[in-house]
């Protein structure tokens, strides 16, 4: 009888556990390319980008995301010589707050944020503002830049 009510607490259990990891949503990355020794207050625009077309500035960018996904902000130098990037912050805008928290920091990722989808409906979106730190060769300028694209959230498959 024991080994019976084990076997079925197990089940259970598992049961449990696997609804719980199919809840979880996709890892969404999105990078940020920064053309380090160029970039200046007034070229932000210009200097930095997803990858987009250039027919779609920073502000109209719009990442698609899904309920229960683990959005992933990182950024590099397109430069490659030795200069770095670091997110520092992801900060509510305007439209939906499709996080627990309307400002998401760096704490537990040096130079990357993450942030879990938990509010909103399909259609909602989020206008958010990225801070992010250009550090070249090792000196830290003490600028921080901002651009503020957008995510969309959608239904889920």
């Amino acid at each position: 009888m024991k080994t019976k009510t084990t076997i079925l607490i197990l089940f259970i259990s598992l049961i449990f556990i696997s609804e719980h990891l199919n809840a979880q949503g996709n890892p969404v990355k999105i990078n940020l390319m920064v053309n380090t020794q160029e970039i200046n207050q007034e070229n932000i625009n210009t200097m930095s980008n997803f990858g987009q077309p250039n027919d779609i500035s920073n502000e109209e960018y719009t990442t698609n995301v899904r309920m229960g996904d683990m959005v992933i902000w990182q950024a590099r130098s397109e430069n490659g010589n030795g200069d770095h990037v670091y997110i520092k912050a992801i900060i509510y805008e305007d439209g939906t707050s499709l996080f627990e928290s309307k400002r998401l920091t760096d704490n537990n990722t040096p130079g990357a944020v993450v942030g879990i989808i938990v509010n909103g409906n399909p259609g909602d979106y989020e206008k958010y503002i990225i801070k992010f730190e250009v550090v070249k060769r090792g000196q830290q300028s003490g600028n921080i830049y901002r651009i503020d694209p957008k995510l969309k959230l959608v239904p889920q498959e």
